[in-house]
């Protein structure tokens, strides 16, 4: 499996590039708004967040409003890597037909392409989070270079599930309409908005089957509060991550013989 995707790379490579340029294509600031949407993101965040709602992180309430925009970005750009891929991946083959029918395509590369744009655009927003806790808060420490091994794991958990999807939405139409909902629900029961500390404890052992709510939180630790991530925790997502990935791949492989009758 790792093999096929090596030899495959350039191929990769090549289609990452022009999904990135085909979703600015024909706009006058092209690339530019990878740029400007996160920020105009974090500022419309800012605003609600903090002068509209008065939301604090911590239970004295002495931090800024900025520093609480930070802590928000922080999760949310963690969280939009996942649900960029899994969002996307229920139309992947139905919406690329000749890919099954017309051509010899590798079509397990396609979860990895929308992953490779999920990535971009991932950082350019931590450029963008690094660029404010500079100007706001001074150099983050040297534990923002574990930034890579958090995020490779949450790679592998997020392309497990586009093969999943990928496969499902050629059998199941349905749940091309049901996976934004679905998503959406996962965001509200993500520590994103508040603190996990926030969370009643009666409900946190089923906050704590989220994975990607310790991605968040650990992203936060290295980045936001100047502390290594839980090594223990970290060892024992990759290996859920990695059976998860194993799992998508292996069932994507399976039913994709059967993508030719259904769509």
């Amino acid at each position: 499996m790792l093999t096929a995707f090596f030899n495959r790379r350039e191929l990769v490579r090549e289609l990452v590039v022009r999904e990135i340029a085909s979703k600015y294509k024909g706009s006058f600031l092209g690339l530019f708004w990878s740029f400007i949407t996160p920020l105009l993101m974090l500022g419309v965040y800012t605003f609600v967040f903090s002068f509209v709602f008065k939301a604090r992180w911590t239970s004295t309430g002495n931090e800024d409003g900025v520093s609480f925009a930070l802590t928000l970005f922080c999760g949310l750009i963690v969280f939009n890597l996942f649900a960029e891929c899994v969002t996307r991946a229920p139309q992947l083959i139905t919406a690329n037909p000749h890919y099954v029918k017309k051509v010899v395509f590798p079509l397990e590369i396609l979860p990895i392409v929308t992953l490779g744009s999920a990535l971009f655009h991932y950082l350019i927003n931590l450029l963008i989070l690094v660029a404010g806790i500079i100007i706001f808060q001074g150099w983050p420490s040297p534990h923002i270079l574990l930034v890579p091994l958090l995020v490779m794991p949450l790679c592998l958990v997020s392309l497990g599930c586009a093969w999943f999807l990928a496969s499902f939405g050629v059998f199941v139409k349905d749940i091309n309409y049901n996976i934004a909902f679905l998503v959406q629900l996962l965001f509200f029961m993500t520590p994103i908005c508040y603190p996990s500390s926030a969370v009643p404890p009666v409900f946190r052992g089923l906050f704590n089957l989220n994975i990607i709510s310790m991605f968040v939180e650990s992203s936060r630790d290295i980045i936001i509060y100047h502390r290594t991530f839980n090594w223990s925790w970290w060892l024992g997502a990759s290996l859920a991550s990695a059976v998860v990935f194993i799992l998508g791949y292996t069932w994507f492989m399976r039913t994709r013989v059967y993508f030719a009758d259904q769509v």
